[in-house]
């Protein structure tokens, strides 16, 4: 998502950005929940820099890897207090 973000904001211009994913990061890349936060703050600020709104989606619990899941909401919550920081 940060790599295509450039793009996002150059050729479409939003006024407002829903940001949803994290998902790959919890299952594929196994990042921290800091790092996969981190990554959404860098994109928050691009958004803002552009004048464009950002809105942060949570990342969605999964029931079929039980294991994650405390990941999926730790990272959620960080992502929560995070949210709430920037606004």
């Amino acid at each position: 998502m940060m790599a295509r973000l450039p793009a996002i904001i150059e050729k479409i211009r939003p006024k407002y950005c829903y940001i949803g994913g994290g998902t790959n990061d919890v299952f594929r890349t196994n990042f921290p929940p800091e790092q996969t936060v981190g990554n959404y703050r860098s994109m928050w600020l691009e958004l803002k820099r552009a004048g464009i709104v950002p809105f942060q989606l949570a990342i969605t619990p999964q029931n079929v890897h039980p294991d994650l899941e405390a990941r999926i909401k730790k990272t959620n919550a960080l992502l929560r207090d995070a949210s709430q920081r920037r606004a």
